[in-house]
């Protein structure tokens, strides 16, 4: 980043700056940056001066990015356990200046479109933008101990201080306000679940979750925009059984719902009311629009085409797991 500073610099002010040798550097027209030596041809002494100003500036601003590239290198091995042995992670957690044992959960922020915005741009301008997220975020939050990376393409990735007594959906609304006010962007918010452990040791796990309930909430649930495991976990039940399992669960669904559409019945709307209703038929059939004592009726039918009942807690649940998934 320095080197491309320096052009940047040698561009303004029309002179070359090349590297020298130890032996120069008591001339005046050197500059020591790091542990190298640049000579700066101009025999302008303002000049000069007004160069090296910006020199050390842009070296100052090439060791924070040094120093903020390391943090997200470390924060990227962290999440995917590129680790040889804890003693390492504890290491690099105290150089970085990281509170290695701080209670924390992953947040991984997708922004919407920001592929897009930063197509062909340089990298200075992605660094900025970057500068420019981590403080929104930093703000919301208010704590100076949440840690926020980039974990590359359109993410981001918070390692959240817990906060007793918090309620972090509405930590996170908040927060996804404050995104689209301060930077113009919407994005989605994914929440990873608390480990009892060590809070920097447990953002592999939490992080895990939080890819996990990304995925899930943008194919099931793309209306909304903060996905946890309580607003996914239906379709969690879905997502971990096998191939052929899901075929099952959908033919016998699909061969449900024909029946209604050929018989004009709106089968999907009696079972959803008849699940939110407490397994009550009565109030089912006035919310899907049934005729009086035919719920009983349609039931049993549905025991027939799909050898499923109702009426029986575990086939309950598959009922209420295929008819989220079926209205995707």
């Amino acid at each position: 980043m320095f080197e491309a500073y320096s052009k940047m610099v040698q561009n303004l002010f029309k002179v070359k700056i090349e590297a020298v040798g130890e032996e120069k550097s008591n001339e005046e027209n050197v500059i020591k940056i790091d542990e190298s030596y640049y000579e700066i041809k101009t025999s302008n002494s303002k000049t000069l001066i007004q160069i090296k100003e910006l020199l050390n500036e842009g070296n100052k601003i090439y060791e924070e990015q040094l120093l903020k590239q390391a943090k997200e290198n470390f924060v990227n091995d962290l999440i995917r356990l590129k680790f040889d042995n804890l003693e390492l992670m504890l290491n690099r957690s105290d150089m970085l200046q990281f509170d290695f044992y701080i209670a924390r959960r992953a947040i991984i922020i997708c922004l919407e479109n920001m592929h897009n915005l930063f197509k062909n741009k340089n990298e200075m301008v992605l660094q900025k933008f970057k500068e420019d997220f981590y403080d929104v975020v930093l703000e919301s939050l208010d704590d100076e101990d949440n840690i926020v990376s980039y974990i590359g393409e359109d993410k981001f990735l918070i390692c959240k201080k817990e906060i007793d007594g918090e309620n972090i959906f509405d930590t996170m609304e908040k927060l996804k306000i404050d995104i689209k006010n301060k930077l113009g962007l919407s994005c989605k918010i994914a929440v990873g679940d608390s480990y009892d452990m060590p809070g920097l040791e447990a953002m592999s796990y939490s992080y895990q979750d939080c890819q996990k309930y990304l995925d899930i909430g943008r194919k099931y649930l793309p209306e909304k925009s903060i996905y946890d495991f309580w607003e996914v976990g239906v379709y969690l039940i879905y997502v971990n059984i096998d191939a052929f399992q899901k075929k099952k669960l959908l033919k016998y669904t699909k061969d449900m719902l024909e029946y209604g559409e050929i018989n004009r019945i709106d089968i999907k709307g009696f079972l959803e009311a008849f699940f939110k209703n407490k397994y009550s038929v009565a109030k089912a059939e006035i919310e899907a629009g049934i005729p009086k004592n035919k719920g009983r009726a349609l039931i049993k039918k549905i025991k027939e085409i799909t050898n499923l009942d109702p009426e029986k807690f575990e086939d309950a649940v598959k009922f209420y797991v295929s008819m989220k998934i079926w209205r995707k």
